[in-house]
Protein backbone atom coordinates (compact mmCIF):
# COMPACT_ATOMS: atom_id res chain seq x y z
CA UNK A 1 0.00 0.00 0.00
CA UNK A 2 1.04 3.62 -0.41
CA UNK A 3 1.31 4.31 3.33
CA UNK A 4 0.73 2.67 6.73
CA UNK A 5 -2.50 4.65 7.06
CA UNK A 6 -3.97 3.26 3.84
CA UNK A 7 -2.89 -0.21 4.88
CA UNK A 8 -4.87 0.22 8.11
CA UNK A 9 -7.91 1.42 6.17
CA UNK A 10 -7.99 -1.77 4.11
CA UNK A 11 -8.61 -3.74 7.31
CA UNK A 12 -12.25 -2.68 6.97
CA UNK A 13 -12.53 -5.26 4.20
CA UNK A 14 -11.60 -8.11 6.53
CA UNK A 15 -14.43 -10.66 6.37
CA UNK A 16 -16.05 -9.04 3.29
CA UNK A 17 -17.71 -11.58 1.00
CA UNK A 18 -17.03 -11.10 -2.67
CA UNK A 19 -19.62 -13.49 -4.03
CA UNK A 20 -22.34 -15.95 -3.19
CA UNK A 21 -19.98 -18.70 -2.08
CA UNK A 22 -20.08 -17.53 1.54
CA UNK A 23 -16.29 -17.14 1.89
CA UNK A 24 -15.04 -13.96 3.52
CA UNK A 25 -11.82 -12.15 2.64
CA UNK A 26 -8.84 -12.23 4.99
CA UNK A 27 -7.28 -8.76 5.13
CA UNK A 28 -4.55 -8.46 7.78
CA UNK A 29 -1.35 -6.49 8.34
CA UNK A 30 1.64 -8.64 7.38
CA UNK A 31 3.85 -9.65 10.30
CA UNK A 32 7.17 -11.17 9.11
CA UNK A 33 8.18 -12.03 12.68
CA UNK A 34 5.21 -14.40 12.96
CA UNK A 35 6.58 -16.88 10.43
CA UNK A 36 7.39 -20.37 11.67
CA UNK A 37 10.90 -20.77 12.97
CA UNK A 38 12.94 -23.28 10.99
CA UNK A 39 14.81 -25.91 12.97
CA UNK A 40 18.59 -25.68 13.07
CA UNK A 41 19.81 -27.95 10.29
CA UNK A 42 23.50 -26.97 10.45
CA UNK A 43 24.62 -30.38 11.74
CA UNK A 44 22.59 -32.34 9.19
CA UNK A 45 23.45 -30.29 6.09
CA UNK A 46 26.39 -31.22 3.90
CA UNK A 47 28.28 -29.18 1.34
CA UNK A 48 29.29 -30.87 -1.90
CA UNK A 49 31.85 -29.05 -4.02
CA UNK A 50 33.71 -29.84 -7.23
CA UNK A 51 30.63 -30.83 -9.22
CA UNK A 52 30.68 -30.99 -12.99
CA UNK A 53 28.93 -28.08 -14.80
CA UNK A 54 26.56 -30.65 -16.35
CA UNK A 55 25.53 -32.06 -12.95
CA UNK A 56 21.79 -32.04 -12.20
CA UNK A 57 19.77 -32.54 -9.00
CA UNK A 58 19.01 -36.09 -10.06
CA UNK A 59 22.75 -36.77 -10.34
CA UNK A 60 23.30 -35.56 -6.77
CA UNK A 61 20.41 -37.66 -5.50
CA UNK A 62 21.90 -40.68 -7.22
CA UNK A 63 25.28 -39.92 -5.66
CA UNK A 64 23.78 -39.99 -2.16
CA UNK A 65 21.48 -42.93 -2.75
CA UNK A 66 21.61 -45.44 0.09
CA UNK A 67 23.23 -43.01 2.54
CA UNK A 68 20.04 -41.58 4.04
CA UNK A 69 16.92 -39.53 3.38
CA UNK A 70 17.30 -36.20 1.62
CA UNK A 71 15.07 -33.52 3.12
CA UNK A 72 16.13 -30.67 0.90
CA UNK A 73 18.60 -30.24 -1.94
CA UNK A 74 19.83 -26.89 -3.26
CA UNK A 75 21.97 -27.10 -6.39
CA UNK A 76 24.05 -24.07 -7.27
CA UNK A 77 22.63 -23.19 -10.68
CA UNK A 78 23.46 -20.47 -13.20
CA UNK A 79 20.12 -19.54 -14.87
CA UNK A 80 21.85 -17.63 -17.68
CA UNK A 81 24.38 -20.24 -18.74
CA UNK A 82 22.10 -23.11 -17.69
CA UNK A 83 24.93 -24.95 -15.96
CA UNK A 84 25.78 -26.09 -12.44
CA UNK A 85 28.00 -23.69 -10.49
CA UNK A 86 29.92 -26.62 -9.06
CA UNK A 87 28.38 -27.01 -5.62
CA UNK A 88 25.27 -28.16 -3.77
CA UNK A 89 23.85 -28.03 -0.25
CA UNK A 90 21.99 -31.14 0.88
CA UNK A 91 20.01 -31.38 4.11
CA UNK A 92 19.79 -34.95 5.33
CA UNK A 93 17.17 -36.29 7.75
CA UNK A 94 19.65 -36.51 10.65
CA UNK A 95 23.21 -35.74 11.66
CA UNK A 96 24.06 -39.47 11.47
CA UNK A 97 22.95 -39.65 7.84
CA UNK A 98 24.90 -36.47 7.05
CA UNK A 99 28.07 -38.03 8.49
CA UNK A 100 27.40 -41.16 6.41
CA UNK A 101 27.99 -39.01 3.29
CA UNK A 102 31.44 -37.79 4.40
CA UNK A 103 33.33 -40.83 2.99
CA UNK A 104 32.51 -39.40 -0.46
CA UNK A 105 35.05 -36.64 0.20
CA UNK A 106 37.89 -36.73 -2.41
CA UNK A 107 36.04 -39.41 -4.41
CA UNK A 108 35.76 -39.22 -8.20
CA UNK A 109 32.36 -38.27 -9.62
CA UNK A 110 31.78 -37.37 -13.27
CA UNK A 111 35.55 -37.04 -13.72
CA UNK A 112 35.78 -34.54 -10.85
CA UNK A 113 37.19 -34.92 -7.33
CA UNK A 114 34.48 -34.05 -4.82
CA UNK A 115 34.70 -32.06 -1.63
CA UNK A 116 32.11 -33.30 0.87
CA UNK A 117 31.87 -31.86 4.38
CA UNK A 118 29.37 -30.76 7.00
CA UNK A 119 28.14 -27.29 6.07
CA UNK A 120 29.47 -24.52 8.31
CA UNK A 121 26.82 -21.79 8.80
CA UNK A 122 29.49 -19.47 10.23
CA UNK A 123 31.72 -19.70 7.17
CA UNK A 124 30.95 -16.11 6.15
CA UNK A 125 31.69 -14.84 9.65
CA UNK A 126 35.01 -16.66 9.71
CA UNK A 127 35.98 -15.02 6.45
CA UNK A 128 35.25 -11.66 8.05
CA UNK A 129 37.41 -12.54 11.07
CA UNK A 130 40.35 -13.05 8.72
CA UNK A 131 40.07 -9.40 7.69
CA UNK A 132 39.98 -7.99 11.24
CA UNK A 133 43.04 -6.36 12.84
CA UNK A 134 43.24 -4.95 16.35
CA UNK A 135 45.19 -1.80 17.16
CA UNK A 136 46.66 -1.21 20.64
CA UNK A 137 48.23 1.66 22.58
CA UNK A 138 46.04 4.37 21.07
CA UNK A 139 46.44 7.92 22.43
CA UNK A 140 43.82 9.67 24.51
CA UNK A 141 40.86 11.17 22.62
CA UNK A 142 41.73 9.23 19.48
CA UNK A 143 39.42 10.15 16.59
CA UNK A 144 38.25 7.32 14.34
CA UNK A 145 38.27 9.36 11.14
CA UNK A 146 41.84 10.64 11.54
CA UNK A 147 43.14 7.22 12.58
CA UNK A 148 41.48 5.59 9.57
CA UNK A 149 43.04 8.17 7.24
CA UNK A 150 46.52 7.38 8.57
CA UNK A 151 45.91 3.63 8.37
CA UNK A 152 44.67 3.88 4.78
CA UNK A 153 48.08 5.18 3.78
CA UNK A 154 49.21 1.55 4.26
CA UNK A 155 46.17 -0.61 3.42
CA UNK A 156 42.52 0.03 2.40
CA UNK A 157 40.16 0.09 5.40
CA UNK A 158 36.51 -0.91 5.13
CA UNK A 159 35.54 0.32 8.60
CA UNK A 160 37.16 1.13 11.93
CA UNK A 161 35.87 1.46 15.47
CA UNK A 162 37.77 2.93 18.44
CA UNK A 163 37.33 1.71 22.03
CA UNK A 164 38.58 4.71 23.99
CA UNK A 165 38.25 3.08 27.44
CA UNK A 166 40.89 0.44 26.68
CA UNK A 167 42.79 2.52 24.08
CA UNK A 168 42.16 -0.01 21.31
CA UNK A 169 40.53 -0.13 17.90
CA UNK A 170 39.29 -2.80 15.52
CA UNK A 171 39.75 -2.35 11.77
CA UNK A 172 38.08 -4.40 9.05
CA UNK A 173 40.19 -4.48 5.91
CA UNK A 174 39.12 -5.35 2.37
CA UNK A 175 40.90 -8.72 2.28
CA UNK A 176 42.83 -11.21 4.37
CA UNK A 177 45.92 -10.32 2.33
CA UNK A 178 45.66 -6.70 3.50
CA UNK A 179 45.37 -7.91 7.10
CA UNK A 180 48.48 -10.03 6.68
CA UNK A 181 50.37 -7.10 5.20
CA UNK A 182 49.54 -5.00 8.25
CA UNK A 183 50.33 -7.74 10.77
CA UNK A 184 53.71 -8.55 9.15
CA UNK A 185 54.71 -4.92 8.79
CA UNK A 186 58.27 -4.28 10.01
CA UNK A 187 58.17 -0.49 9.96
CA UNK A 188 56.72 1.14 13.10
CA UNK A 189 53.34 2.80 12.81
CA UNK A 190 53.05 5.99 14.82
CA UNK A 191 49.93 8.01 15.39
CA UNK A 192 49.79 11.23 17.38
CA UNK A 193 53.23 10.56 18.83
CA UNK A 194 52.51 7.01 20.02
CA UNK A 195 53.68 3.69 18.61
CA UNK A 196 50.65 1.58 17.57
CA UNK A 197 50.80 -2.22 17.81
CA UNK A 198 48.84 -4.63 15.60
CA UNK A 199 47.43 -8.08 16.36
CA UNK A 200 44.80 -10.49 15.14
CA UNK A 201 41.25 -10.13 16.45
CA UNK A 202 41.75 -12.84 19.10
CA UNK A 203 45.34 -11.89 19.95
CA UNK A 204 46.89 -9.81 22.70
CA UNK A 205 49.18 -6.78 22.45
CA UNK A 206 52.84 -7.13 23.40
CA UNK A 207 53.27 -7.54 27.19
CA UNK A 208 49.53 -7.45 27.84
CA UNK A 209 49.00 -7.61 31.56
CA UNK A 210 47.23 -5.85 34.38
CA UNK A 211 43.57 -5.31 35.19
CA UNK A 212 42.69 -4.46 31.59
CA UNK A 213 44.26 -7.58 30.08
CA UNK A 214 40.95 -9.47 30.12
CA UNK A 215 39.09 -6.50 28.68
CA UNK A 216 41.41 -6.45 25.70
CA UNK A 217 40.16 -9.79 24.40
CA UNK A 218 36.51 -8.65 24.32
CA UNK A 219 36.72 -5.69 21.96
CA UNK A 220 34.89 -6.21 18.69
CA UNK A 221 32.63 -4.29 16.36
CA UNK A 222 29.49 -3.15 18.08
CA UNK A 223 26.39 -4.69 16.49
CA UNK A 224 24.65 -2.41 14.08
CA UNK A 225 21.48 -0.88 15.42
CA UNK A 226 18.41 -2.77 14.27
CA UNK A 227 15.98 -0.79 12.21
CA UNK A 228 12.81 -0.20 14.14
CA UNK A 229 9.56 -0.80 12.35
CA UNK A 230 7.51 2.24 11.51
CA UNK A 231 4.62 2.97 13.79
CA UNK A 232 1.44 2.60 11.81
CA UNK A 233 -0.52 5.82 11.78
CA UNK A 234 -4.15 5.79 12.73
CA UNK A 235 -6.53 6.04 9.76
CA UNK A 236 -7.98 9.49 9.13
CA UNK A 237 -11.70 9.84 9.92
CA UNK A 238 -12.48 11.06 6.40
CA UNK A 239 -10.58 8.17 4.88
CA UNK A 240 -12.38 5.73 7.16
CA UNK A 241 -15.73 7.16 6.13
CA UNK A 242 -14.77 6.87 2.46
CA UNK A 243 -13.64 3.28 2.97
CA UNK A 244 -16.86 2.43 4.79
CA UNK A 245 -18.97 3.91 2.00
CA UNK A 246 -16.89 2.05 -0.59
CA UNK A 247 -17.27 -1.21 1.28
CA UNK A 248 -21.04 -0.65 1.55
CA UNK A 249 -21.26 0.04 -2.17
CA UNK A 250 -19.27 -3.11 -2.93
CA UNK A 251 -21.88 -5.20 -1.15
CA UNK A 252 -24.19 -4.43 -4.02
CA UNK A 253 -21.95 -5.22 -6.95
CA UNK A 254 -24.61 -4.76 -9.61
CA UNK A 255 -25.49 -1.24 -8.42
CA UNK A 256 -21.83 -0.28 -8.41
CA UNK A 257 -21.29 -1.58 -11.93
CA UNK A 258 -24.45 0.16 -13.21
CA UNK A 259 -23.40 3.46 -11.69
CA UNK A 260 -19.97 3.11 -13.24
CA UNK A 261 -21.52 2.47 -16.65
CA UNK A 262 -23.80 5.51 -16.32
CA UNK A 263 -20.84 7.71 -15.40
CA UNK A 264 -18.91 6.40 -18.38
CA UNK A 265 -21.82 7.08 -20.77
CA UNK A 266 -22.18 10.62 -19.39
CA UNK A 267 -18.46 11.23 -19.90
CA UNK A 268 -18.61 9.98 -23.50
CA UNK A 269 -21.68 12.12 -24.26
CA UNK A 270 -20.03 15.21 -22.79
CA UNK A 271 -16.87 14.64 -24.80
CA UNK A 272 -18.84 14.15 -28.03
CA UNK A 273 -20.83 17.36 -27.37
CA UNK A 274 -17.63 19.36 -26.91
CA UNK A 275 -16.21 17.99 -30.15
CA UNK A 276 -19.43 18.82 -32.00
CA UNK A 277 -19.45 22.40 -30.71
CA UNK A 278 -15.87 22.87 -31.85
CA UNK A 279 -16.67 21.59 -35.34
CA UNK A 280 -19.70 23.89 -35.66
CA UNK A 281 -17.67 26.88 -34.52
CA UNK A 282 -15.00 26.08 -37.08
CA UNK A 283 -17.60 25.77 -39.88
CA UNK A 284 -19.23 29.07 -38.91
CA UNK A 285 -15.87 30.75 -38.98
CA UNK A 286 -15.07 29.51 -42.49
CA UNK A 287 -18.52 30.51 -43.79
CA UNK A 288 -18.23 33.96 -42.26
CA UNK A 289 -14.87 34.57 -43.89
CA UNK A 290 -16.28 33.46 -47.25
CA UNK A 291 -19.30 35.83 -47.02
CA UNK A 292 -17.03 38.72 -46.04
CA UNK A 293 -14.80 38.09 -49.08
CA UNK A 294 -17.86 38.05 -51.38
CA UNK A 295 -19.17 41.41 -50.00
CA UNK A 296 -15.79 43.02 -50.46
CA UNK A 297 -15.63 41.78 -54.06
CA UNK A 298 -19.14 43.19 -54.85
CA UNK A 299 -18.25 46.57 -53.36
CA UNK A 300 -15.14 46.71 -55.47
CA UNK A 301 -17.14 45.98 -58.64
CA UNK A 302 -19.68 48.73 -57.83
CA UNK A 303 -16.94 51.31 -57.33
CA UNK A 304 -15.29 50.45 -60.61
CA UNK A 305 -18.48 51.14 -62.64
CA UNK A 306 -18.78 54.65 -64.37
Amino acid sequence: MESPATAQETLLLHGFKTGNEGFGMNVLISDPSAKAQRTDASTSTIFIGGLNPKTTEEDVRGLLQGRGTIRHLKLGWDPVKQICKGFAFVEMASETEAKACLPLDSSLFQKRNLKVQISDPNHANKKTQDRLVRLFNLPENCQEGLLQQELEKIVPVKRLEVFARVHEAVAELLSAQDAGKLLLRNEPFEYDGQLIHFSTQDGRPPAASGPKADEITTTSFAPRAARKGKVLAKPRPTAVAAAVSTAAAMKDGSALVARGQDDFRALVASTNKQREDKLLSAKDGVAGEKRKAEHEENDEVKRSRP
